[in-house]
C-alpha cells in the first residue's frame, strides 16, 4: 500500500514538474528564453535646475520602451541612464562614457541645445546615432548625419513664429529679447529672416549671456527699457524658460497690455514653475502668465487619435497629464525601436558597425511611406535630420496652456484636402521654411448635463437634457452644427448666454434631444453605463475647424441655470457620474466634389467630431437589493424545506415549485426587458444558479423519500444534516464565483 502511494506520489509530482518547465519554456518570463538585449542610452539631466524636464523626459521614453517590450518576445529594450545635468562640461563626459559602452546602440537626448551641441562632436567623432526630441538649435544636425531630431529645428521655428504674429496676431512690430547662445541666436536668426520678407519692423533686441554672473542686472536693465518703450509692438522671447520668467515677472501683470510671444521654452513647464515664484502669481493663478504665446510641438487637444490612447496610458501610470517633453520623448522612441527593426543588426558582430546600420536605418526614413505616425505628427526626416511636424501655437490661461483661436498645418497634395484648400484666402496660407501651411480655427466646446431619462433599453436610446456652449474668435454658424448620434435632427435655438470682449465671444444653448446610446449590461444590476454626445460642423471639414474641448470651463452658466425653472436633477439623484471625457476626433463623410460635367466625382472628406463622454454608476443599495431580493428569498424557501418533517414530500415539492415559478417569471421579465441585449446579464447567472440549487433540492428530496421507504431513519438523519450545514456555504461559493468571473474579474 506505502510503495502504490508513493508510486501515485512520484507521478503526479512528475506531471506537475513538466507542466511547470512546459510554462516557463513558452512564457515570455522564462529562463530557458534568452532574450535579446537592445541597450539604449538616455542622456539628460537627473540632478541640477533642469532635472523635471530630465523626469518628463524619461516618463516618456520608459512608457514607449515597456510598450515596445511586451509586443516582442524574443528582444527587449534596456535603458542606460546618464545624467548630464544640463551643464556643458558633464554632458561632454556623460557622451564620453556612453560611447565606450560596447553595448550601447543608439542615444535618446540630449534635452537642451547647449549639452546637445557638445556632446554632438563627440558622437560625429566616434560614429553613435543620437535623437533628440527637445533641444532645437539648427548646429545639433547641421553638418552632423549621426544626430537626428524629432520636433521642428529653429530655422522652421522661428520662421513661423514671425508668419504668426503677423498672420494671426496681425501685428507688424516687434521687439527681441533672446538669449546669446545657439539656442536664442538660431531663433533670432530665423525670425528676422521671415519678419524681412513679411515687412514686420524690429523695434529693438536685446540678447542675454546667462553664463554671466550679472545676468539678472541685465534682465532688469532690458525690462526697465522695454517699459521706457512708447509701443514695443510684440515682445518675442527667444529664451529659455528660467530666464524668460524673469522678463514676464518684470513686465507682464493686470493693467499691462504687451502682447508676449514666446518659443518652445515658455512651453515647457519650467516656465510656468519659475513664474510661480512669484508673489502676484501665487495669489492669482495666471497673474503674470495670462494671454502669453508660446510654440509648441505638441498640444494634445488638437493632437491625433493616437495621442489620446498615450495620455490615458500615461495618466494611469504617472497619475498626471503629460507634458509636450514626454510626448515628444516617447515619438522619438519609437523612432529608435522601428529603426532598431529595420536595421536588422541581429548577427553582426562589430559594434561600430550595428551603430551605423542603426544611422543608415534612421535616414531611409525620409518620407511619409517610409517614416511611422508618432503621437505629435509623421515622424520622416529631412536632409538635414530633421522632422516636417507642424507645430502648435498655444496660449496660457489660469496656468492652463490651451492651443491658440488660430493653428496652421501643412499643405497636403490630397484630393480631399485640396477640395477643402479650394474655399481658403490667399491670407490664410503662410510659407515656412520653404513649406505651405494653412491655418484652420479652433472653437472650444463645452458641455453640461441636466438630466437623462426616457432610457430605452431595446432600441437603445435615451433624452438627453443638457447645456452646450462654444468659444470663439471671429463668426460661428451654429445652424451648421450636427449632433451625429442623435435620433433626430438637433436644431441649436436662441442661445440662453451670449457674452463677447474684444477677442473673442461665448455663446450657450440649452438643448433636449433624443440619443443612440451605446448600453452594455454584462454586469447588471451593478456596473456602468456610458453616455456620450457627439457634433459636427456639417460644411467645413476638419483642415479648417477643429473643435476642442473648453478646459476653462462656463462658470457663468451656474446662475443661468439657476435661473432656468424646473431643473429637476433626475440624473444626478440616481446616478453618480464616475468619469467625464472630452476629446475631439474625425468623421469622414462622402461628399461630391469638382465642376459638372468634367471633375464631377465623389471623395471622403474628413470633420472635426467633438465627444462628451460620461460614465455613471447607480449610487444606493436600494436599487441592486430590489433586484436581488426575489432570488434571495427564493433561495431562502428552498433552505427552509429542508427543515421540513422528512415524510412532508408534498409540502416540501409546492414550496420548492413556488420558488422555482417565482424566480422563473422574475428571470422571464427581465429577459424581456433585455431581449435586444444579446448575451447574458450578471443576475442572470444568479438565477441558473438558483435553478441549480433548486435542481439538487429536488434530487435531496427524491432521496429521502427512497430512503423513508426502505425505513432508513439513521441514514436520513445523517443526510439531512448534511444538507443543511452544506447548503449555506455551497450558496456562499457560488455567490463568490459568480462575482468573480462575471463582475470582479
Amino acid at each position: 500500500m506505502k510503495r502504490k502511494r508513493l508510486l501515485i506520489s512520484a507521478t503526479a509530482s512528475a506531471l506537475i514538474a513538466l507542466a511547470v518547465l512546459l510554462i516557463l519554456q513558452y512564457s515570455q518570463l522564462s529562463p530557458f528564453v534568452k532574450k535579446e538585449k537592445i541597450m539604449i542610452a538616455v542622456a539628460l539631466p537627473v540632478s541640477g535646475e533642469a532635472k523635471l524636464q530630465g523626469q518628463r523626459m524619461l516618463q516618456g521614453i520608459r512608457l514607449c520602451a515597456d510598450d515596445w517590450n511586451k509586443q516582442h518576445k524574443d528582444r527587449n529594450i534596456e535603458l542606460l541612464v546618464f545624467d548630464d545635468r544640463d551643464d556643458k562640461r558633464m554632458a561632454m563626459k556623460a557622451a564620453s562614457e556612453i560611447v565606450a559602452n560596447e553595448n550601447v546602440l543608439l542615444v535618446l537626448g540630449h534635452y537642451s541645445s547647449e549639452t546637445s551641441v557638445v556632446a554632438g562632436d563627440v558622437y560625429k567623432k566616434t560614429g553613435m546615432p543620437v535623437i533628440t526630441a527637445s533641444a532645437t538649435a539648427d548646429l545639433i544636425t547641421a553638418g552632423n548625419d549621426w544626430y537626428f531630431r524629432t520636433i521642428p529645428a529653429n530655422r522652421f521655428e522661428g520662421g513661423f513664429i514671425a508668419n504668426y504674429i503677423f498672420r494671426s496676431l496681425n501685428k507688424d512690430k516687434v521687439s527681441i529679447v533672446f538669449d546669446e547662445d545657439s539656442y536664442g541666436l538660431s531663433l533670432v536668426k530665423a525670425f528676422e529672416k521671415s519678419a524681412g520678407i513679411l515687412g514686420i519692423t524690429v523695434k529693438g533686441k536685446w540678447g542675454i549671456d546667462t553664463d554671466e554672473k550679472n545676468s539678472d542686472i541685465e534682465v532688469k536693465r532690458i525690462a526697465d527699457e522695454l517699459r521706457a518703450t512708447d509701443d514695443t509692438g510684440v515682445i518675442f522671447l527667444a529664451m529659455h524658460g528660467a530666464e524668460a520668467a524673469k522678463i514676464v515677472a518684470s513686465l507682464k501683470y493686470p493693467g499691462t497690455s504687451y502682447t508676449i510671444v514666446g518659443s518652445d521654452a515658455l512651453a515647457a513647464e519650467t516656465f510656468l514653475e519659475n513664474l510661480k515664484r512669484y508673489p502676484g502669481e501665487q495669489i492669482i493663478p495666471g497673474y503674470h502668465s495670462d494671454d502669453i504665446y508660446a510654440v509648441s510641438p505638441f498640444i494634445l487637444d488638437i493632437s491625433n487619435e493616437k495621442a489620446y490612447l498615450f495620455r490615458k496610458k500615461f495618466a494611469d501610470r504617472y497619475k498626471e497629464e503629460p507634458s509636450w517633453v514626454s510626448a515628444a520623448y516617447y515619438d522619438a522612441m519609437q523612432v529608435a525601436a522601428e529603426a532598431v527593426e529595420r536595421a536588422e543588426i541581429q548577427g553582426v558582430i562589430s559594434i561600430r558597425e550595428s551603430r551605423k546600420l542603426l544611422r543608415e536605418a534612421l535616414a531611409r526614413m525620409n518620407s511619409p511611406e517610409t517614416g511611422i505616425t508618432g503621437i505629435c505628427g509623421n515622424m520622416y526626416f529631412d536632409t538635414h535630420g530633421d522632422v516636417s511636424v507642424a507645430p502648435a501655437m498655444g496660449v496660457y490661461k489660469k496656468r492652463l496652456f490651451l492651443p491658440a483661436f488660430y493653428q496652421y498645418q501643412f499643405v497636403s497634395e490630397t484630393e480631399a484636402e485640396q477640395h477643402a484648400l479650394s474655399s481658403s484666402h490667399a491670407e490664410d496660407l503662410i510659407t515656412v521654411d520653404e513649406k505651405e501651411m494653412e491655418k484652420f480655427r479652433i472653437v472650444y466646446t463645452g458641455i453640461d448635463i441636466n438630466e437623462i431619462s426616457n432610457s430605452d433599453i431595446k432600441n437603445s436610446t435615451c433624452a438627453i437634457d443638457f447645456y452646450i456652449w462654444f468659444r470663439f474668435e471671429g463668426e460661428f454658424d451654429e445652424s451648421l452644427i450636427e449632433f451625429t448620434n442623435a435620433v433626430k435632427p438637433v436644431a441649436l435655438s436662441r442661445p440662453i448666454m451670449e457674452t463677447k470682449t474684444d477677442s473673442s465671444a461665448v455663446r450657450a444653448y440649452r438643448v433636449k434631444g433624443t440619443f443612440k446610446v451605446a448600453f452594455d449590461f454584462h454586469k447588471y444590476p451593478f456596473g456602468q453605463q456610458t453616455i456620450r454626445i457627439s457634433l459636427r460642423n456639417t460644411e467645413i471639414p476638419r483642415n479648417r475647424l477643429v473643435f476642442v474641448p473648453d478646459r476653462l470651463g462656463m462658470p457663468q452658466l451656474e446662475t443661468i441655470k439657476n435661473e432656468i425653472e424646473n431643473q429637476t436633477k433626475r440624473m444626478l439623484e440616481s446616478w453618480n457620474i464616475t468619469g467625464i471625457l472630452f476629446y475631439q476626433d474625425a468623421v469622414t463623410k462622402n461628399t461630391v466634389v469638382g465642376k459638372f460635367p468634367d471633375n464631377y466625382h465623389e471623395t471622403d472628406i474628413d470633420y472635426s467630431q467633438f465627444n462628451a463622454v460620461f460614465q455613471g454608476e447607480r449610487t444606493g443599495f436600494a436599487f441592486i437589493l430590489k433586484n436581488f431580493l426575489p432570488i434571495f428569498i427564493a433561495v431562502m424557501i428552498l433552505y427552509f424545506t429542508y427543515f421540513l418533517p422528512h415524510d412532508r414530500f408534498g409540502i416540501r415539492l409546492m414550496m420548492l415549485g413556488a420558488a422555482a415559478l417565482t424566480c422563473g417569471l422574475y428571470h422571464l421579465r427581465i429577459y424581456h426587458y433585455f431581449s435586444s441585449a444579446g448575451y447574458f446579464l450578471f443576475i442572470e447567472y444568479a438565477f441558473f444558479s438558483f435553478y441549480a440549487l433548486a435542481a439538487m433540492s429536488l434530487f435531496f428530496f427524491l432521496c429521502v423519500r427512497h430512503l423513508l421507504k426502505k425505513d432508513a431513519r439513521n441514514k436520513i438523519k445523517y443526510l439531512s444534516r448534511a444538507a443543511k450545514i452544506l447548503y449555506p456555504p455551497a450558496v456562499s461559493v457560488i455567490a463568490v464565483l459568480i462575482a468573480y468571473t462575471c463582475y470582479l474579474k
